[in-house]
């Protein structure tokens, strides 16, 4: 059966046909589900054949795409209106093609997770509460794949100010489409303004409007704002570390350009050619939107504030290594590793990850979880070592534990002692049957289990007998702990205090002592 698909602004869907004699089946449905099938018996096996050519010839036309078989995507007929680019052919690692799917090859070749895509309907329990989730949350928290009357419900809030609680219940309830009334009124209210505390959110509501709207739509719509900013300082200088919305858009759009071919993003993005050159951070920006092949040439601040979103919008696999290494930032992004190449997940030593927040755990197994890369097994386990992601991670390694095993058992077997531990731990989970639960604890299990942590401390670091390496370890080890308590304990920040908590301590040594402790805490954290 030969299938193909279409994937670009809200649409996400597959098309597939087999002839059989004188019977034409088709397939077809949204990316990720079964779909509905059809079957039509014509007149003679000439007959079948002759339709079945019709129909994708007219598919091809429409912008579908074939993927038969993980074969080279045929060349589309020429459509009446521009349409979006092929993905491009799937990374190489180490163990086949770069994510798990073809379908999660192509939204990399888009840009994701740069991106929403819509699903029908709304969560369980109704939109309200997912909604008020959104709108308050400090922390990212919407996935690729967005219900509808969430997306819509977000967005209608997102027109008014978010200070108004009255006005933004009753525009979250409203039902009504998301159409260029809503998008103006969300660029009109946040480019002007500093009422968006959170530059993440204005991401969302950017790709949310393109799944609504189209790419071409929403991109038009911000080329135009950008031009009203360009007379305005205030609009767009981040020189001040204020969330600058008109910056944090102009990023959004950097990624569109994925979505959109070559000539059309040329055409839409022509008028910031003539813009005013009152910042020169602005002047920057526009350009190198305008320009794909604009060098970074800034240098300090200034590059590296804006090279991570830059050189991963323009897939510079290079560069971006070259930032990486320099920098060692971006490792939560799934499209470093998708641009740069995935074997950069064997340069991290992943110890750090049970200290994160249980948001950002949930986070690295939902995406780097795509990546078909050894590296990504070693995430696993880590998370799996901790206490706020076990049963993400568990269930990851259960259903890819053809691929993993094989990785744990070398690792197992491997020289590092700490990570044969936990490769044996993460064996044990894809044999076992029984359910792996996350560490979730209230407030007051969580100042239990630091003041565990802490008890006997001292006594600990004295029996170190002033070796600074045992002494960091003994440290390590209650840091890690602390972390976790406070990771499980739904902190966004639990690395955060840490030698505060120290120092709120009942400590007998002199002062000298514990200053150098506290010096050798802060080695630990960093």
């Amino acid at each position: 059966m030969k299938r193909f698909e279409y994937v670009a602004g809200s649409s996400s869907k597959f098309w597939a046909i087999d002839v059989a004699g004188s019977k034409i089946t088709t397939r077809w449905g949204r990316i990720g589900t079964d779909g509905q099938t059809k079957t039509t018996t014509l007149g003679s096996p000439a007959a079948a054949q002759a339709a079945g050519k019709k129909q994708i010839t007219e598919k091809l036309a429409k912008g579908y795409v074939e993927v038969t078989g993980g074969a080279k995507p045929a060349k589309p007929a020429k459509p009446a209106k521009p349409k979006p680019p092929a993905a491009k052919p799937a990374r190489r690692t180490a163990g086949g093609t770069f994510s798990f799917s073809a379908e999660q090859d192509a939204l990399y070749a888009q840009g994701w997770p740069h991106l929403h895509r819509l699903i029908p309907g709304a969560p369980k329990g109704g939109p309200g509460r997912a909604i008020e989730e959104v709108l308050d949350a400090i922390d990212p928290v919407l996935p690729v794949d967005v219900h509808e009357d969430v997306a819509r419900g977000f967005l209608h809030a997102m027109t008014v100010d978010r200070t108004d609680r009255k006005a933004r219940v009753k525009a979250s309830a409203s039902t009504a489409p998301i159409d260029d009334t809503v998008l103006n009124a969300i660029l009109e209210r946040l480019c002007p303004s500093m009422s968006e505390n959170y530059r993440f959110r204005i991401a969302d509501a950017a790709f949310l409007l393109e799944a609504f709207l189209g790419t071409e739509k929403v991109a038009s719509a911000l080329v135009e704002r950008f031009l009203v900013a360009a007379s305005n300082r205030k609009l767009w200088d981040q020189t001040d570390n204020k969330h600058d919305h008109a910056f944090d858009f102009a990023s959004a759009l950097g990624f569109m350009r994925l979505r959109l071919p070559p000539a059309r993003w040329k055409a839409i993005t022509a008028p910031l050619r003539g813009a005013k050159k009152v910042s020169a951070l602005f002047a920057y920006r526009l350009a190198l939107l305008v320009d794909p092949k604009l060098p970074i040439t800034e240098t300090g601040e200034m590059k590296r504030m804006l090279a991570p979103d830059i050189l991963l919008e323009r897939d510079e696999a290079k560069p971006l290594r070259d930032w990486f290494t320099k920098w060692r930032a971006y490792w939560s992004s799934a499209r470093l590793y998708y641009v740069a190449g995935a074997d950069l997940l064997d340069n991290e030593y992943w110890s750090w990850l049970p200290k994160r927040p249980a948001w950002q755990q949930k986070r690295f197994v939902a995406e780097l979880g795509t990546i078909q890369h050894r590296g990504v097994v070693r995430v696993m386990m880590w998370i799996l070592s901790g206490g706020s992601a076990k049963r993400e991670a568990a269930a990851w390694l259960r259903e890819h534990a053809d691929f993993a095993r094989p990785i744990l058992d070398g690792i197992s077997a491997g020289d590092d002692r700490a990570e044969a531990k936990l490769a044996t731990a993460a064996i044990a989970v894809l044999g076992g049957k029984t359910a792996v639960k996350n560490k979730e604890l209230t407030p007051d299990q969580v100042f239990k289990e630091i003041q565990g942590a802490l008890k006997g401390l001292e006594k600990r670091l004295l029996a170190a007998k002033g070796d600074r390496e045992a002494e960091a370890a003994v440290l390590a080890k209650v840091f890690r702990t602390y972390c976790e308590a406070r990771a499980a304990g739904g902190d966004i920040m639990p690395d955060a205090y840490f030698t505060h908590t120290l120092g709120d301590a009942t400590w007998t040594v002199d002062a000298e002592v514990l200053e150098r402790w506290m010096e050798i805490a802060i080695e630990v954290m960093d």
